[in-house]
């Protein structure tokens, strides 16, 4: 039992050490290497305490480096996931195309840029009506 505790303890107190930052949020939508962008947002991705809106911002952040480092299949997975986390996030539908313009599948970059002036399009309309509430 007292193993028990003690492993209880060492692990509450080790876990704050894994979450990510106010510096790891910034690093990963900043503009520094493309490396530590990476490991910053990685940081983020795996912070179970972290919003899906952050979170999902992070997926993008990282898609954009992988897009740079021409490495497509990572670039589009991680807009996936970012638009799985948060579908009105309109950002990773725009970069999904920018990565299918890429591989010259023009049709598909055209869904994907359709879906972020849709998604846009949505955020804009539900800000007006919220400001126009208040």
């Amino acid at each position: 039992m007292k193993h028990l505790i003690a492993c209880a303890v060492i692990v509450s107190i080790a876990l704050p050490a894994f979450a990510a930052s106010d510096n790891n949020r910034r690093d990963c939508q900043g503009n520094g290497p493309p490396d530590q962008k990476i490991a910053a947002c990685i940081r983020v991705i795996e912070d179970s305490s972290e919003s899906a809106a952050n979170r999902a911002r992070a997926y993008n952040s990282r898609g954009v480096v992988y897009h740079g480092k021409n490495d497509l299949d990572r670039a589009l997975a991680d807009h996936g996931d970012a638009i799985k986390l948060d579908p009105q996030y309109a950002r990773p539908y725009y970069n999904r195309g920018l990565v299918y313009a890429a591989r010259r599948d023009y049709d598909a970059a055209i869904s994907e840029y359709d879906q972020a002036i849709k998604h846009r399009s949505i955020h804009r309309t539900k800000r007006v009506r919220s400001s126009s509430s208040s």
